[in-house]
């Protein structure tokens, strides 16, 4: 079975919200060096380059460190953290297209996320089907092949990115409403539905 790994681009905004934490003294290097891995705690000190990929386990962990210390309920945490991610790179410039195509997002929309998703967790496979009534009903079921170590808080983090990009191609950022589930190890499934 393969095993996954994640995008710098991803894995560096995880390390920055852990430094901010340690910057902030919430956290103590020695905790950190209690609770993760030595190669988990280096990445605090490296470089991370964004179009690299990285353990997804390390990943998981410094999730874990940032729900623990910065998060309550970890599902909303995570979901609020997937939403404000996608929202930080449209305003960047990126996934514009959405804006642009309105009349055809659903065609955007699905291959974007299926390309996307790829782009982001290496060791998965992203199917998305249309299966609202009309070309704008922004109703789609996305299966996910992942590795057996995909954590859940990708699949949590991955439901709110979804869900903003679904409301920015419908029109607004809370057009579209986001659901998951994972009914087997190897599978995870997002709903959307426009609200």
């Amino acid at each position: 079975m393969a095993v996954g790994s994640v995008k710098g681009s991803v894995l560096e905004s995880v390390v920055a919200d852990v430094v901010r934490l340690l910057e902030e003294g919430r956290l103590s290097r020695a905790e950190l060096n209690r609770r993760l891995p030595r190669d988990d705690v280096a990445f605090l000190d490296s470089t991370i380059m964004p179009s690299l990929w990285y353990p997804l386990d390390a990943y998981a962990r410094l999730v874990d460190v940032l729900v623990r210390e910065d998060g309550g309920d970890a599902v909303d945490y995570l979901v609020r953290r997937g939403r404000r991610t996608a929202e930080r790179l449209y305003k960047a410039g990126l996934y514009r297209q959405l804006d642009a195509t309105l009349e055809r997002w659903g065609e955007t929309f699905g291959a974007l996320m299926e390309t996307l998703g790829v782009a982001m967790f290496h060791g998965t496979h992203w199917t998305v089907t249309h299966v609202g009534k009309g070309a704008n009903d922004g109703s789609f079921h996305i299966e996910v092949l992942v590795p057996e170590n995909f954590p859940e808080c990708a699949r949590w983090s991955s439901q709110g990115f979804i869900e903003y990009l679904g409301g920015r191609a419908q029109g607004g950022e809370a057009a579209v409403r986001c659901t998951s589930s994972r009914p087997e190890p190897t599978v995870v499934v997002f709903d959307t539905i426009p609200i």
